[in-house]
C-alpha cells in the first residue's frame, strides 16, 4: 500500500489555508475522512468538550457552505 499525503500551508497575508492532496489520494469522502479525523483528533488532544466542538461547528459551519466566492472554502486551494 502507496503512503497518501496531505500538505497543508498557511497564508496569514491573505488569511488562506492552502490544501495539498497527493495524486493517490483523489477520492473525496477519503480526503474529508482523513480532515475529519484531524479536526476530531487534534480537538480529543486538547481535551476539548464535546459540546465546545458542537458549538464551534455550530457557530462556523455556514462560512464554508455560502457559495464559493464568498465562503472559507473559496479560499482553500486543492
Amino acid at each position: 500500500m502507496e503512503d497518501k499525503q496531505v500538505k497543508i500551508k498557511t497564508d496569514y497575508q491573505r488569511q488562506q489555508i492552502g490544501i495539498e492532496f497527493s495524486k493517490n489520494l483523489a477520492d473525496s469522502n477519503e480526503r474529508g475522512y482523513i480532515l475529519s479525523a484531524a479536526l476530531m483528533s487534534y480537538c480529543a488532544g486538547i481535551k476539548m468538550d464535546k459540546q465546545e466542538l458542537i458549538e464551534l461547528i455550530d457557530t462556523h459551519y455556514d462560512a464554508y457552505t455560502k457559495p464559493k466566492d464568498d465562503s472559507l472554502f473559496g479560499k482553500l486551494s486543492d
